[in-house]
């Protein structure tokens, strides 16, 4: 059942993408003229730590990744979140936008281990801050946590500087 439940979420996911993808070229930029954002990430279902965002046009691709390792390597903690998401509206400094992420951490020390796979879908907004450079992304959506043991509400946050114009 579960399994289910995660293709709807994928299949659900890919409609929305490839139904808003299909614009006119006018429309088809993103509002920003750069490819690549480098900064940190943190979410429940994106992950936590450095973040990479690579968006050459409306649609676009994050990694969230940290690793942690401690007492010689008997105590560790990894997160990694991988986020797509889809420009829907957009103004010269501001854009609305729809995402699915999905997040794997692993937490191991000598005495307890624990992992978890979570997956969000939800809509974010992003602003453009501080000469246009700096990203602000803020996302809320619905979730579902440790393998659909538990469903509720999730929150996500990144800022990105901006790097790599486009040609």
């Amino acid at each position: 059942m579960k399994v289910y439940k995660l293709l709807f979420v994928f299949l659900f996911t890919f409609i929305i993408i490839t139904t808003n993808g299909q614009e006119v070229e006018k429309q088809s930029q993103s509002f920003l003229p750069y490819k690549w954002r480098a900064g940190v990430g943190a979410g429940f279902t994106s992950g936590l730590g450095l973040s990479l965002k690579y968006q050459p046009k409306k649609t676009g691709v994050q990694l969230n990744f940290i690793p942690y390792f401690d007492d010689f390597g008997r105590r560790k903690y990894i997160s990694l979140g991988l986020t797509f998401s889809q420009e829907l509206w957009h103004s010269e400094k501001s854009a609305f936008l729809a995402y699915f992420s999905n997040s794997f951490t692993l937490n191991e020390s000598k005495y307890y281990s624990s992992s978890s796979f979570n997956t969000g879908i939800g809509v974010g907004y992003e602003a453009v801050k501080i000469d246009d450079r700096l990203v602000l992304d803020l996302m809320l959506g619905y979730a579902q946590y440790n393998s659909f043991e538990r469903l509720f509400l999730t929150g996500e946050i990144a800022i990105h500087f901006l790097f790599a114009k486009k040609k």
